[in-house]
């Protein structure tokens, strides 16, 4: 089997078709993709295609894939993952990363998850999503914070 060797729409439906057939043919043709050819190709498709192209993709790739900027509607097709892959992506991604895909995330994605998420990690969410989306780790929330920070802050409870 070749590889893939373009990225976009053209690979889309070449990602499909080849995950509908043999798991080593799959394994073969994305051997060479980097995480950004594989964004841009998952882009193009519907959440939940996308979620089952991820689902066959080695975990290594997926981790690097949703820390990849140009991956759009991340939060979107991350929900449509199974636990058993969602859990061990969050873990394996920075804190920074963890959070700005849980702000991604709908109320009841993100609950779905912290049961299955480690201790760690529920910690670090439960600390950094106090902080403003736009900061860097800066100082917490403050009686200036704006509305907006504190309704995404307060969307969802990490306890």
């Amino acid at each position: 089997m070749d590889h893939l060797t373009t990225s976009g729409p053209e690979v889309s439906p070449e990602l499909l078709y080849l995950l509908s057939g043999d798991a080593d043919d799959f394994a073969a043709a994305i051997a060479d993709l980097r995480a950004v050819d594989l964004a841009e190709a998952l882009n193009h498709l519907p959440a939940e295609a996308a979620a089952h192209v991820v689902h066959a993709v080695p975990f290594e790739l997926v981790v690097q894939l949703f820390d990849e900027p140009g991956l759009e509607r991340r939060g979107e097709i991350f929900e449509q993952l199974q636990v058993a892959v969602a859990a061990p992506l969050v873990d394996a991604l920075s804190a920074d990363q963890q959070v700005e895909l849980y702000r991604e995330l709908t109320p009841e994605g993100g609950t779905r998850l912290l049961p299955f998420l480690s201790a760690a990690t529920r910690e670090t969410l439960r600390v950094l999503m106090n902080y403003a989306p736009t900061s860097a780790g800066g100082a917490p929330p403050s009686a200036a914070a704006t509305p907006t920070c504190a309704k995404r802050s307060a969307r969802w409870s990490v306890s």
